[in-house]
């Protein structure tokens, strides 16, 4: 079994009053809304590494988002099956706010692990999502 623990920046991303999710088109979580974001590089600073990954994942430049306070930590512990082997994955997240001033919803990241980009609502039931995603609009429900 291969052990991993993974630390990553993801921004909780508001647009016209709707939340941004991608859906992941690979790994162990495909199908599943999660958060924009992913992991920390070595010596990659957090808030680089987030505005970085809006820019891959959603297309955003600098003048299209504006980030704000970090919101929390989140974890999960996840055990699975990729690529023919057992994974157990301890993901740490840093998820931070982040306000949206204009998006391209067509915009398809070329490589990385983003299908498609959804607007949903706080409330959504629908879509299957990430633990953490899950556990993050938990919060957000809860506390705003």
């Amino acid at each position: 079994m291969k052990k991993t623990q993974r630390i990553g920046v993801y921004g909780f991303c508001t647009y016209q009053g709707s939340i941004i999710a991608i859906q992941k088109k690979r790994g162990p979580f495909k199908g599943k809304l999660d958060l924009p974001g992913g992991k920390i590089e070595h010596r990659e600073d957090h808030i680089k590494a987030l505005k970085r990954e809006l820019s891959e994942e959603l297309g955003l430049t600098k003048k299209d988002f504006e980030i704000g306070n970090i919101l929390g930590v989140w974890e999960d512990h996840s055990r699975h099956i990729w690529e023919g082997q057992e994974h157990d994955e301890h993901i740490i997240a840093l998820v931070y706010g982040v306000k949206v001033f204009d998006i391209n919803l067509d915009f398809k990241e070329e490589k990385g692990d983003s299908e498609k980009i959804f607007l949903i609502q706080k409330s959504d039931t629908t879509h299957p999502k990430t633990n953490i995603f899950q556990q993050v609009l938990d919060f957000y429900n809860s506390n705003i």
